[in-house]
C-alpha cells in the first residue's frame, strides 16, 4: 500500500514544486497567448488571442480557425498543462501527507487527493490531444479534469473542516464558493447553449476562465498556506 506520510522536508519541496508550477503555468499559458496568430470560432480575420471568445483549448491547436500555423503557441500550451499536472500531484500529495487527525479525515484527503493527481493528468491531456486534430479525445479529458474536481473539492473541504491542517475558515468557505462557480462550468460543459448560439461562445469562454482562475487561485492560496503550516511543524 503506498505511505501517504512524508517527512517534513519532503513536504516542503512538494509545496515549492506546486507553487513552482503554478506560476510556471501563468507565465507560459500568457506566453502562448501572445503567440497565439488569432482567430476563432465565429470570427478567422481576428489577428489576436480574444480573452472573450477563445477558449484556453485554441491556444493548443496545432492550426488555427483561419488556417495558420499554430506551433510555438501550441507547443507552449502543451508545457503548460504539463506544470499543471507536476503542480498538482506535488500539492495532493503534500496535503494527504499532512492530514492525519483522524480516520475519516485522512481518507477524505486521500481519495480527494488521488482524484486530484488524475485530475492533473487530464488537464495534461488536454494539451496533448489538440482538438482540431482530436476532438472527441480533448473533450473527455477536459470533462474528465473538471467533474472529477468537485471530487476533489467535496473531499478536501469536509476534510480541511474536521482537520485543519493550518488552512483557516475563510479556506473552507472559499472551497464552498469555488464549487458553485465549478458546478456551473460542469453545466455548461454538459448542458450549456451551443457556442453557435449568440451568446453561447463568449458565455463558455468567459465562465471557462474563470474557473480556472479561481482553481488556480484556490490551489495556490492552499499550497502557502499549507507550506507555512509544514514549516511550522517543523520548528
Amino acid at each position: 500500500m503506498f505511505n501517504w506520510k512524508f517527512s517534513s522536508s519532503t513536504n516542503k519541496g512538494l509545496i515549492n514544486f506546486a507553487l513552482g508550477g503554478y506560476y510556471g503555468f501563468i507565465g507560459i499559458l500568457i506566453l502562448s497567448m501572445y503567440f497565439y496568430p488569432g482567430s476563432h470560432h465565429k470570427d478567422d480575420l481576428t489577428q489576436s488571442y480574444s480573452l472573450s471568445h477563445n477558449f484556453l483549448s485554441d491556444l493548443g491547436m496545432t492550426i488555427t480557425y483561419s488556417g495558420s500555423q499554430n506551433f510555438i503557441s501550441s507547443t507552449l500550451f502543451v508545457f503548460a498543462t504539463v506544470l499543471v499536472f507536476i503542480g498538482l500531484t506535488s500539492y495532493f500529495l503534500a496535503f494527504a501527507s499532512v492530514v492525519n487527525r483522524d480516520y475519516i479525515s485522512l481518507k477524505l484527503a486521500q481519495l480527494g487527493s488521488v482524484s486530484g493527481i488524475i485530475c492533473g493528468f487530464s488537464f495534461m491531456g488536454v494539451g496533448f490531444t489538440p482538438h482540431n486534430y482530436y476532438l472527441n479525445e480533448h473533450m473527455f479529458f477536459v470533462k474528465l479534469g473538471f467533474q472529477l474536481f468537485l471530487v476533489v473539492m467535496l473531499c478536501h473541504t469536509v476534510s480541511i473542516f474536521y482537520n485543519k491542517v493550518g488552512l483557516t475558515k475563510k479556506t473552507f468557505w472559499i472551497n464552498i464558493l469555488f464549487m458553485f462557480v465549478l458546478l456551473f462550468h460542469i453545466y455548461l460543459l454538459n448542458w450549456g447553449p451551443s457556442i453557435d448560439d449568440k451568446y453561447g461562445l463568449l458565455l463558455k469562454v468567459v465562465w471557462q476562465k474563470v474557473t480556472v482562475v479561481g482553481l488556480s487561485t484556490t490551489i495556490f492560496f492552499q499550497a502557502f498556506l499549507l507550506k507555512s503550516h509544514i514549516c511550522s511543524l517543523s520548528e
